[in-house]
């Protein structure tokens, strides 16, 4: 994935595939008993960033955009899970969490905006 990047750094796509691939770290992560807060920001990370590229791309695939939007969620919900319950979990991930789910509000607003127009 790095030769690609190097390629072409505006790919929805592999910034996607960046973002799939720490998500899935992070699970493997945690079912070893491991930390998933860490890898998990860097998987919410890449998904906003392929969410900014599809909005300055006009990208049109909207079930990867939802699934990306679902996967930002996800991890919003299980770093504000681990910073509330983690009194070790420093407070850039905290913001990190808030930060997460303030993207996915702004990227389910224009998915909304881009289908009403559309109609």
């Amino acid at each position: 994935m790095e030769r690609l990047q190097k390629e072409d750094d505006e790919s929805v796509n592999l910034w996607y595939l960046y973002g799939w691939t720490y998500y899935l770290q992070g699970e493997e992560a945690e079912s070893n008993g491991g930390d998933k807060a860490n890898v998990f920001v860097l998987a919410g990370e890449c998904f906003k960033q392929a969410i900014k590229l599809a909005a300055l791309q006009e990208f049109e695939n909207y079930g990867l955009m939802v699934r990306t939007w679902e996967l930002v969620a996800v991890i919003s919900s299980a770093l504000s899970s681990s910073a509330n319950n983690d009194d070790n979990l420093d407070e850039d991930a905290a913001v990190d969490a808030q930060e997460h789910l303030r993207t996915f509000l702004v990227a389910m607003t224009a998915i909304l905006r881009c289908q009403f127009s559309v109609i």
